[in-house]
């Protein structure tokens, strides 16, 4: 099962966003800053 795990913000009103989903093969990110396209936001996997 996947979990967010925590969002953040700061002045540059830059997100940090994490998920826990070790079972994930593709994570992709959708909202009104790309116009909704799952296809242009393709998160990548991190050491964490």
């Amino acid at each position: 099962m996947a979990r967010i795990c925590c969002t953040s913000t700061n002045k540059e009103k830059t997100l940090e966003f994490k998920l826990h989903a070790p079972q994930a093969r593709k994570v992709t990110l959708a909202g009104s800053f790309n116009k909704w396209n799952t296809r242009t936001t393709t998160a990548r996997k991190d050491k964490d």
